[in-house]
């Protein structure tokens, strides 16, 4: 019998910001964002963006005056602003 190496591939998330650009992170242990990870991602509170349970944006994001982020609204397909982290499943 033949023996595989059936670990998990590390989780990762890509950040989408409102410049446009992507940046690509990955869990301070490897396996599961905590919160504070996905707060800095994207820079505060953080709120699950409609319809995608795992895409998360800045909460106060309005009332802060942040950035429209076109990349990552028409991704999915609502209007954000700030930046917006999208954790692989």
């Amino acid at each position: 019998m033949t023996q595989r190496n059936l670990t998990r591939p590390t989780k990762t998330a890509t950040i989408y910001h409102t410049d446009g650009k992507q940046t690509t992170i990955t869990p301070g242990d490897g396996k599961k964002f905590s919160l504070e990870e996905l707060q800095k991602a994207v820079g505060g509170k953080i709120e699950q963006v409609p319809r995608h349970r795992n895409v998360w944006c800045n909460e106060d994001g309005i009332r802060m005056g942040l950035a429209f982020n076109a990349d990552a609204s028409s991704r999915f397909g609502v209007n954000l602003v700030g930046d917006v982290c999208e954790v692989s499943r």
